[in-house]
């Protein structure tokens, strides 16, 4: 949240701290006879008796009023009601608390129930800004904008800091111990996902394994929701759960139960202790509020010393009597059944936190941390027979930088501290290799891939450490690196066959005394052809360009059908860099010139030769479209000289002037097309059929294709 933000919330924790301790002073007595004085009410009192009750109590109508709809919905649901041990009748006993040595039995039946244990959300793992609380005291309530919510401090709730936020929240890691899980959730246009053994089923089965995704949307309530009828058969396998928020509502998660039963367990009935059992129920109400106040205030004051979220800061896990007495004074506050005092702290917090809005975040496909999971060392491969666990640990080729012990988290960011470590030369060695294969055709350590044992030594091992260690001094400046290998001498070598001697010593060249020939990339040669044709768009960024579909790439309808379709013959004229790639629609312009299959990394891309490219350059439609276009230009440019428009050709295509031999060799030629096409002048000099010839044949030459 913006400082702005956070000071009002600060705040308006001031002030609701300062009414609760106003009634914690003033004690919580009167709380007694309204509560017995509505219990005892009937159905079809008269506006009259009521008014007179009011006056008795000392509070007004309206509150009166809200007292006794309070009471009737606890009535109406005694099991789930927070105050549903206090609507029984002094001398009915079945509805009252249950005696005190029952405080930590969950239910009665014979039937296991494992709680997960309290939620610390300092032990889950979030992403956006929905579950993010650098507060302490702000897990304690919160206010929708109508009224106050107290809330404890073992539940994830996705609307502690404000409403409009989103962001995603992971459990750790627990086994599916049991065939049922029971959640109980609440929320407003939230969803809770289970996801087990890092799959989430639902997204490849809906229908199988729809119950592992739950919406929520229950109006504020809190409710059990049961997981078992598809996920049964999961028994034994790892899972963890993530509470989605998309910014439209908010969703909270109280309680994580695995149990051998369908039926959620019921809640505890706990007496209070210090009651005298001659007590009357309102009695034992106000009683169990002063201690949810007593034990509130204390626990807000804990957290403002602690100044941070911690286990500490969380205290341990709370009692039975504590979860009740939490329970209670938040439905009472939440109902707005107390004095002016705290109903005007309520207001005021409405006016000290507005319902900003926040602008909606960026989502990326990204991997986040989740629970530490050692690997398992598998006999003979087979993952059904599992030898012993291996404890994650760094490549040992690695400098010891980092105490395996002391990783945290998914060890991710102890990892690229380490390959970055000014002490370690890895990374920028394979850097530098690969950089200097990219512009040289072959890297100093063939196999890019593999600095290993299985992969082979570099053929200048000084030149190497050389580069590195100036790569790093430079701070790992690419342009710096790029410029210093462009401008040495080994670059500038020419690719002829000079030395007998050194052909013979180093007939494969992997010693660099001279240069090695190379073929263009796909991408680059389809871009020199747009560049020489005078239809590059150089323009940047902006969405991709669909591929151009061809008759012979299957049934494009996979595409059509989802509004993508196909992109233009010519790419829309753009570099290849931003034309876009799919897996099961490659383009063939590009297989053809060895693109590799876009399923991994590849550190160094095959270089063929086979007939199949120079059929590519013969027959492909788009080079045909662009040596049109070449040819009407030069035709424009140079109308009337055709050696004039060769000579304008081979500086485009080759970089260099056409000689005296090549100029009368491609007039020639141009003739012969003008003959063999039966064009209307012998030699085929205005002609744009007989130059689109001409051009496309230019294509052709090695010195346009390669790299010399």
């Amino acid at each position: 949240m913006a400082r702005a933000a956070r000071d009002r919330r600060r705040a308006a924790e001031q002030r609701l701290d300062d009414a609760l301790r106003d009634l914690d002073a003033a004690g919580t007595n009167e709380i007694a006879p309204i509560w017995n004085a509505v219990a005892t009410l009937a159905d079809s009192i008269d506006d009259a008796s009521l008014d007179r009750m009011a006056n008795e109590l000392g509070i007004t109508r309206p509150q009166f009023d809200r007292w006794r709809l309070t009471y009737r919905a606890a009535s109406e649901q005694p099991m789930l009601h927070p105050l549903g041990p206090f609507v029984a009748r002094a001398d009915d006993v079945s509805l009252l608390p249950a005696p005190s040595s029952a405080v930590d039995a969950i239910d009665a039946r014979p039937e296991v129930h494992r709680p997960l244990g309290p939620i610390r959300t300092s032990d889950w793992f979030a992403s956006g800004d929905a579950f993010r609380v650098d507060d302490p005291r702000a897990t304690t309530w919160r206010f929708d904008g109508e009224r106050l919510e107290l809330l404890p401090a073992s539940i994830a709730h996705s609307g502690l800091v404000a409403d409009g936020l989103q962001g995603v929240l992971r459990s750790p890691t627990f086994v599916l111990s049991e065939r049922f899980l029971h959640l109980r959730v609440g929320g407003v246009r939230g969803k809770v996902k289970l996801v087990i053994a890092r799959y989430a089923l639902r997204d490849v089965n809906p229908l199988l394994f729809g119950e592992t995704l739950q919406e929520v949307d229950t109006a504020g309530r809190t409710e059990w929701r049961t997981l078992g009828h598809e996920i049964g058969r999961y028994r034994g396998l790892p899972a963890y759960l993530e509470l989605i928020d998309e910014g439209t509502g908010y969703v909270r998660l109280d309680e994580v139960v695995l149990s051998s039963s369908d039926r959620p367990p019921r809640p505890a009935r706990v007496a209070d202790a210090s009651a005298a059992d001659d007590l009357s129920v309102g009695e034992r109400l106000a009683a169990v509020v002063a201690r949810g106040l007593r034990s509130r205030l204390d626990s807000n004051a804990e957290r403002e010393s602690a100044g941070q979220i911690t286990d500490e800061s969380r205290g341990d896990e709370p009692s039975a009597d504590e979860r009740q007495a939490e329970a209670v004074l938040a439905a009472l506050v939440a109902a707005g059944l107390w004095g002016d005092a705290l109903t005007e702290a309520v207001a005021s917090v409405g006016a000290i936190i507005p319902a900003d809005r926040y602008p909606l975040p960026q989502r990326r496909l990204a991997i986040t941390d989740g629970s530490v999971e050692p690997s398992w060392l598998w006999r003979r491969g087979d993952h059904r027979q599992p030898v012993e666990p291996v404890e994650r640990q760094l490549p040992s080729v690695f400098p010891h930088l980092v105490d395996p012990s002391e990783l945290a988290g998914s060890g991710r960011l102890e990892l690229a501290r380490a390959l970055t470590a000014p002490e370690n030369p890895l990374l920028h060695r394979v850097f530098v290799n690969r950089v200097w294969g990219q512009l040289f055709g072959s890297a100093l350590v063939p196999t890019v891939d593999d600095f290993g044992a299985m992969g082979r030594p570099p053929t200048h091992p000084e030149l190497l450490d050389h580069l590195t260690t100036t790569f790093r001094n430079d701070e790992t400046s690419m342009k710096g690196l790029i410029r210093r290998l462009c401008l040495s001498r080994a670059f500038g070598m020419a690719s002829g066959r000079q030395h007998s001697i050194a052909e013979q010593l180093d007939a494969p060249n992997e010693l660099r005394h001279r240069a090695t020939i190379r073929r263009l990339e796909g991408e680059a040669l389809r871009d020199a052809l747009l560049a020489v044709s005078g239809t590059l768009d150089r323009r940047r960024f902006g969405p991709s360009v669909p591929t151009y579909l061809t008759e012979f790439m299957g049934d494009p309808s996979w595409l059509t059908g989802r509004g993508i379709g196909s992109g233009p013959l010519d790419g829309d004229r753009r570099r290849s860099i931003w034309l876009e790639t799919r897996r099961n629609f490659l383009s063939p312009w590009m297989i053809t010139f060895d693109l590799p299959v876009p399923d991994t990394t590849v550190g160094r891309r095959n270089a063929s030769n086979v007939p199949a490219q120079a059929l590519a350059m013969l027959n492909d439609p788009f080079v045909r479209q662009q040596a049109e276009r070449l040819a009407r230009d030069l035709m424009v440019t140079e109308p009337e000289d055709p050696r004039r428009r060769l000579e304008r050709a081979y500086l485009r295509l080759v970089g260099r002037r056409a000689t005296a031999d090549e100029l009368e060799h491609w007039i020639r030629f141009a003739a012969g097309q003008g003959a063999l096409l039966g064009s209307d002048e012998p030699t085929g000099a205005n002609d744009p059929q007989v130059w689109t010839e001409v051009c496309h044949t230019l294509f052709l030459l090695q010195e346009f294709s390669h790299v010399e």
